[in-house]
């Protein structure tokens, strides 16, 4: 197992009030995180960071799903479990007439 991260080369594709779009290039896929990378100078003191001040940044960074996005996701959901219960449906049929042509 690997112990450190690989800084990739990422490029900001795009940006709006919901989304933020990156382009990167990977050997690879596995876990991957999108980070800042900042410097320090040692002339000015650092300064000491609350764990709200790190919390309420995620949580500024964190992309979420809109409204859109989770009606499509529903749509398709019950899209998919309309076409098992019509499949399983078929199915039982069949199987029930089967059984009923053994009978006679």
């Amino acid at each position: 197992m690997y112990d450190k991260w690989d800084v990739l080369p990422t490029t900001l594709l795009s940006e709006d009030e919901n989304k933020v779009h990156y382009s990167s290039l990977t050997s690879g896929f596995s876990y991957f995180a999108i980070g800042e990378k900042t410097t320090i100078s040692a002339t000015k003191p650092a300064e000491q960071v609350t764990s709200e001040q790190i919390t309420s940044t995620v949580e500024k960074k964190e992309i979420s799903v809109t409204k859109g996005e989770t009606r499509n996701l529903l749509i398709i959901g019950i899209i998919l479990i309309s076409i098992i219960l019509i499949i399983s449906t078929i199915f039982l049929f069949r199987y029930i007439r089967s059984i009923r042509l053994k009978r006679t």
